[in-house]
């Protein structure tokens, strides 16, 4: 929108990727959304608009084009700009943009999230099929029982109150808010929990987790049965999510091994690393494509951690949109999606064949029987923060991913027991290349092309974004 502002549609090659660039949202994405703005009428459309047509909106001839406020809102949000330059951009006023973006925000999450992100539920998960839909993504991986991947994520705030300052400063060193994340396997956001300061650990962190809570109490979740390939146990009951060793260990929050000494413990460690990675990628695109949360906030009043709160919400709607609009959220329902394990864990399948051949030793028993109950037994440590079933449950998990990598498991009978790999986003769900339309029998400068990186172009954002003055920071929100 901005460009029309300032020249003519043809000084562009290719307007639908640059107005994905310039605000992160497909052109088609941004026009639903504004169309449920003009008709929930909280603000009033320009006359000359073509959402002015639709019923139910309010309009006036002399009104600021709700478009271009709208896209105001989200080219903050794609770059983090302080007032000063998107005034100077977009030609609006800046007091009157300053009073539209909270409204906006808060509109958009009450309208959108739960559709996006945590459904009706409240906790991501609607009945028992989602559930057993992303453990089967989680159970193709060699990880039974995991429905989502968990963990931390931090955003500086730059005007936290100085007399509570110290409760939001943490291992960064800087006053920050943070969030507990829940991830599906294929990086969709279902969950995300309260803000707290920055200085509260992962610990205090799951305690305000309202979809652990529900894995520890709701039936959907505690009545569920996963079946594994132990020598004792044949099934899991329960649903756990993956985090890292920062967080209590509870049967619903698996952690791998802080000092993995046997081969078995070292296989299922990398493995689960090497799947939880999931949700740190995930924080990384929400940073670079949204630059709102890389620049700190500047927020200030009693209402600020609310403010920051559901400017965060707004990116993770976002994400989801996004990943819904270039399909990315199906990613693992098709069998082309999946590929076979790669050669450095196939030699791992050989040193778990010496493995099977140990028949006494102090670590969780691989692949012979053997006594789990001195798994069940923690001496201590603070009974809130050990479950005695946590260790029993890991080693279980481990000798089925040991059972499941060997060459001489059953993969025809249970081929979603099979560990295998996602294939890169690139790979199954490619992104269709613009290409300008000719004109006058003659082919656009930039057609052949393709699009550009996306990633490169929204580090190039931040580089510039960051290269503002001071003075330009007084100015935001």
């Amino acid at each position: 929108m901005f460009w029309e502002h300032l020249g003519p549609d043809d000084i562009l090659t290719q307007p639908e990727a640059e107005f994905e660039n310039l605000f992160r949202i497909p052109r088609t994405l941004f026009d639903s959304i504004l169309e449920r703005a003009a008709v929930s009428g909280l603000w009033t459309v320009n006359s000359g608009e073509p959402v002015a047509k639709l019923p139910g909106a309010k309009t006036h001839h002399l009104a600021t084009p709700l478009a271009l406020r709208i896209a105001c809102c989200f080219r903050r949000l794609a770059t983090g700009d302080s007032w000063k330059s998107l005034v100077t951009a977009s030609r609006l006023c800046k007091s009157a943009m300053r009073d539209f973006f909270p409204g906006f925000i808060k509109w958009f999450v009450e309208t959108f999230y739960s559709d996006w992100v945590t459904g009706a539920s409240g906790v991501g998960f609607q009945h028992e099929d989602d559930v057993i839909e992303s453990e089967r993504m989680f159970r193709q991986m060699g990880l039974p029982g995991i429905v989502s991947s968990m963990d931390g994520v931090h955003c500086a705030w730059e005007r936290a109150p100085y007399s509570k300052k110290w409760q939001f400063v943490g291992k960064e060193g800087f006053a920050t808010v943070g969030w507990n994340v829940h991830i599906l396997a294929n990086g969709k956001i279902i969950y995300i929990a309260p803000p707290q300061p920055g200085g509260t650990n992962d610990k205090t962190f799951l305690r305000h987790d309202q979809l652990i809570r529900s894995m520890r109490t709701n039936p959907m979740f505690t009545d569920r049965r996963w079946r594994v390939h132990c020598v004792n146990v044949n099934e899991l009951q329960g649903c756990a999510s993956l985090c890292d060793n920062g967080y209590h260990q509870w049967t619903v929050c698996m952690s791998g091994y802080k000092n993995p000494g046997l081969p078995g413990e070292n296989a299922w460690a990398c493995r689960m690393e090497s799947v939880r990675k999931n949700v740190e990628r995930v924080f990384g695109q929400l940073k670079v494509r949204f630059g709102v949360l890389k620049r700190p906030f500047y927020e200030s009043g009693k209402c600020a951690v609310d403010r920051i709160h559901m400017i965060f919400q707004t990116c993770a709607i976002l994400h989801n949109m996004l990943q819904h609009e270039h399909s990315l959220d199906t990613i693992g329902l098709n069998a082309a999606d999946w590929m076979e394990l790669g050669p450095d864990l196939q030699r791992a399948r050989a040193r778990l064949r010496l493995k099977m051949q140990w028949r006494k030793h102090d670590g969780p028993g691989i692949g012979h029987q053997q006594d789990h109950s001195n798994y069940c037994s923690v001496e201590g440590v603070v009974p809130d923060e050990i479950e005695h079933d946590f260790r029993l449950r890991r080693a279980l998990m481990t000798e089925h991913f040991a059972m499941v990598s060997m060459p001489g498991f059953d993969h025809i009978t249970f081929p979603h027991d099979t560990p295998m790999w996602l294939r890169p986003a690139s790979e199954c769900r490619p992104r269709n290349t613009y290409v300008a339309a000719p004109e006058d029998g003659h082919a656009a400068d930039g057609g052949a092309q393709g699009e550009q990186s996306q990633d490169s172009e929204d580090a190039a954002e931040m580089d510039n974004s960051d290269t503002e003055s001071d003075d330009d920071d007084e100015d935001c929100m």
